[in-house]
């Protein structure tokens, strides 16, 4: 079914808008402001108590058009499996008001990873994948592209949770990376929704923020952008155009491998890194706008290479 790109938009910035507005209009959710300190990664997300509205309203948006555009397969079905993951965390730290994730460890990854098997398997039939690298194909058996994949989604849509720990910092960047697929490959209803969407959740976002995304908003469109880029075959530039997420996910490792070895002691004042940026006073929204910028270059940078410019 062919949907006017306008309306699609328009929808749906009008119904996030709606949406978030009732809800602090009503002030049918409370939030608790969290205290700012020196605390590590094993700490950073007690700092919030986010109410998952923006993932709720995301998910929501995208399996509308999903059911009405007739688009219901197994990449939605993969990106849902995320988005609940998120979603079950989220419904577990505020009805226990607890910051302990639910899904921990082994729980969380293998559900990730059958995810994940179940994305490849789908994608590739069982057959190897053929990767390309501008003109050069790459064939891939199917159990390597299988990790390759896993990789990228497991990846990406945790980096992106990561990500979320300032005000409009995983939506800003996540919008650059959506602007991008939009330039690349034209209107797109389900890029549309979420540009749009993402759009409106900035408004009530940004700081001070009054609506959260949660971890079932950060896990849902770091796994959209993930499953995109692979059945685009694009994926060798998501690490550029992702390259704050990058940034963020290898600052949590280096610094947790780093406090073991030498027994206490850091790599970063804090980690994610834009916690590091926050603490070194460079403050928090010139630490958005920074992660925003970076991310707007390597965008545009991976536009030249893709259309042959570079």
């Amino acid at each position: 079914m062919f949907l006017n790109p306008l309306v699609v938009g328009s929808f749906a910035f009008i119904f996030s808008i709606t949406f978030y507005f009732i809800l602090r209009k009503f002030n049918l959710v409370k939030f608790v402001q969290p205290q700012r300190g020196f605390i590590d990664i094993a700490q950073e997300k007690a700092k919030y108590k986010p109410v998952p509205c923006g993932g709720i309203v995301f998910f929501f948006l995208f399996t509308l058009y999903s059911i009405v555009n007739n688009s219901i397969d197994y990449k939605f079905f993969t990106i849902a499996g995320f988005f609940l993951i998120g979603l079950l965390d989220d419904i577990i730290k505020i009805t226990k008001k607890s910051h302990i994730t639910f899904l921990t460890g082994r729980k969380r990854i293998l559900l990730e990873i059958a995810l994940c098997l179940f994305f490849t398997y789908n994608f590739l039939g069982g057959y190897s994948y053929l990767l390309m690298i501008k003109d050069f194909p790459i064939e891939i058996p199917f159990f390597a592209a299988f990790l390759i994949i896993a990789f990228i989604i497991i990846g990406t849509s945790n980096a992106v949770n990561l990500t979320d720990g300032q005000d409009a910092l995983a939506g800003k960047t996540v919008l650059v990376n959506l602007f991008f697929l939009l330039a690349v490959f034209g209107s797109n209803g389900s890029i549309l929704v979420l540009i749009f969407a993402i759009l409106a959740f900035l408004l009530f976002n940004s700081k001070p923020a009054t609506i959260y995304m949660g971890d079932s908003g950060s896990l849902f469109l770091g796994s959209f952008l993930a499953v995109f880029f692979i059945t685009h075959k694009i994926e060798f530039l998501l690490p550029l155009t992702g390259i704050v997420f990058v940034l963020e996910a290898c600052s949590v490792i280096l610094q947790v491998y780093y406090f073991k070895l030498t027994k206490g002691k850091r790599i970063f004042k804090m980690s994610p890194l834009h916690h590091h940026f926050e603490l070194s006073g460079f403050g928090e929204e010139k630490t958005v706008t920074l992660a925003f910028v970076v991310t707007a270059i390597a965008s545009l940078i991976a536009y030249y290479i893709i259309v042959g410019v570079v």
